[in-house]
């Protein structure tokens, strides 16, 4: 793409998003049809449809094969700068939370498991993996391992209903306290797409991370979030 269709590309993305503002369009309402955005804004289709794929790519809307494009619903925001769990986080912001077990199991820790968790390869490990959904929002599949050494009989416990996080705090006196995190891109493949209710191809926000307390890794998660369902948010201030 030159640069010249770039800039004038996002000159009229511009443009469109404050006719969707201007017109009061909400989650779920449709766009007119691309010829009818051409000839509102003067464009031609090849400057429009590099504008809509860049606002698809941004979640601002959504495109429906066979039926046009709709503004999207708006993204659920994540505060990264605190330190709390999934269900208690988006709690906090008044969300509702719900969990979907896939898997549930012991499972012997890979290379990147063990290392991750500062254990010999071929530990047994917990294995568990979810779907996380905020407000009936298929957001996040998750994928979590926990040391076996540090809360046997972990296996009883029904984590479509009930914290990780905290059935650790109160049953094995495990209060974590730190997080760490890499945050970086990814494509969803098809079995991941399916779990999380959208398509094989999409883009997603990848996080992999461990949660420790007093230098103790007790876990290593994975987690891929719909990026265009999702966002995330911080506050950074002065050194101390």
């Amino acid at each position: 793409m030159s640069k010249k269709l770039h800039i004038v590309s996002e000159e009229l993305q511009e443009r469109i998003e404050e006719y969707i503002w201007g017109n009061n369009l909400q989650p779920g309402d449709k766009l007119p049809s691309e010829r009818d955005l051409c000839e509102i804004f003067d464009a031609n289709r090849v400057t429009l449809r590099e504008a809509l794929n860049r606002m698809q790519n941004e979640g601002i809307i959504d495109t429906l094969h066979g039926k046009g494009r709709y503004v999207a619903p708006k993204k659920l925001q994540d505060n990264v700068h605190a330190f709390i769990s999934f269900s208690a986080g988006w709690a906090e912001e008044q969300a509702l939370t719900e969990s979907k077990v896939i898997s549930f199991e012991l499972v012997e820790a890979s290379k990147k498991v063990a290392g991750a968790l500062c254990l010999p390869t071929g530990m047994p490990v917990y294995c568990l993996k979810r779907v996380r959904f905020v407000n009936n929002i298929a957001l996040c599949l998750e994928t979590a391992y926990i040391p076996t050494e540090h809360c046997p009989g972990l296996l009883k416990y029904d984590f479509g209903r009930e914290s990780l996080y905290d059935i650790l705090a109160t049953d094995y006196n495990v209060h974590l306290t730190r997080q760490e995190h890499v945050i970086s891109i990814a494509i969803l493949d098809a079995e991941e797409a399916e779990l999380l209710e959208t398509k094989a191809g999409d883009a997603a926000v990848f996080i992999k991370g461990t949660t420790s307390k007093d230098g103790i890794t007790y876990e290593y998660c994975e987690s891929l979030y719909v990026a265009s369902r999702y966002s995330m948010y911080g506050k950074l201030g002065p050194a101390k």
